[in-house]
């Protein structure tokens, strides 16, 4: 139990977007990843993120999800791999684990 709930917290913080980037996405009439990703899969149909924990613990530094945000989801009835740029972490700056991330997706 404890470890789920370690791994859980571990997932949250890799996932979560900053408060003040999200204000700022929202001023600016931006969506989040996340967001994107949800508005372009048919509605009422599950996405499987893939890598979520990419980038954690990373030479001391914590990316989270890689600096990008993948997964399966359904646009138009079909399976699609679909992949978005996080732009709220250090201006969407690349990292070798967000290339390494875009090719395996």
């Amino acid at each position: 139990m404890a470890l789920n709930r370690e791994l859980d917290d571990i997932v949250r913080k890799t996932c979560d977007v900053d408060a003040k980037q999200k204000q700022v996405a929202q001023s600016r009439n931006k969506f989040l990843p996340r967001e994107r990703i949800d508005r372009v899969c048919d509605p009422g149909t599950p996405f499987l993120e893939i890598g979520q924990l990419a980038g954690y613990d990373s030479k001391g530094e914590n990316v989270p999800s890689g600096n990008v945000v993948a997964g399966i989801g359904v646009i138009g009835g079909r399976q699609c791999m679909i992949v978005a740029n996080n732009y709220t972490y250090k201006g969407g700056a690349y990292y070798p684990i967000t290339v390494k991330k875009h090719l395996r997706a």
